[in-house]
Order: structure tokens, then C-alpha cells, then sequence
């Protein structure tokens, strides 16, 4: 699945992230499938690491909510900027986010 997103998905960038769609991936009706890349050489330390991705998660199932996600989707966080700020990295999710399903429809 990774592989295959990160070859054929469709990306949407922003700053700090990068997102990889491919809305027509099987899953079950009303469901999604997400990862979470968050690169060892830019932050190198565990604990900054996880929590970013518990941001990223805890943000696209709010976001899930709100919107019909669909497929499969990949959400990289690219840059070394360990000490970003949830509420930032949160605007940026939901402005890449609205733009790959307003451009996927």
C-alpha cells in the first residue's frame, strides 16, 4: 500500500507537509486508511517524533468527522522543525486536506 501511494497518489504539499491520496484505494465504505512518515533524520529524537504523529492522527480523525475521507492517504511531515506548533501543523493539515478533496472531485 505505502509503495504503491507514493509512486501513484496524487500529492498536495504545504510547508511542513506533504500528503499522498488515492481515493479510489478498496477500503470499506465510509472508511480511510492513513500513515504517518515522520523522518528520523530530521527529528531525531523518539519523543518528538511520536508526538507529532499523535497531532497528525489526532487531527485528520477530527477532521474525518467533519469530512467524507475516503481511500487511502499518506501524510509525510518534511521539514526538521521539531518544535512546530500543534495548532499550526493543524491549519496546514486541514488547507492540504481541503484542497486535495476539492481538487479529487
Amino acid at each position: 500500500m505505502i509503495r504503491s501511494l507514493l509512486q501513484n497518489g496524487k500529492k498536495f504539499h504545504s510547508s511542513n507537509l506533504t500528503v499522498y491520496l488515492d481515493k479510489s484505494y478498496p477500503v470499506a465504505p465510509g472508511r480511510f486508511l492513513s500513515s504517518f512518515h515522520v523522518s528520523t533524520a530530521q527529528i531525531p529524537r523518539a519523543v518528538d517524533r511520536n508526538r507529532l504523529r499523535r497531532w497528525l492522527r489526532e487531527d485528520l480523525r477530527r477532521i474525518a468527522r467533519q469530512k467524507e475521507l475516503t481511500g487511502a492517504m499518506i501524510v509525510r511531515f518534511k521539514t526538521a522543525e521539531a518544535a512546530i506548533e500543534h495548532h499550526r501543523l493543524t491549519d496546514e493539515l486541514e488547507a492540504v486536506l481541503s484542497a486535495a478533496l476539492k481538487n479529487e472531485n
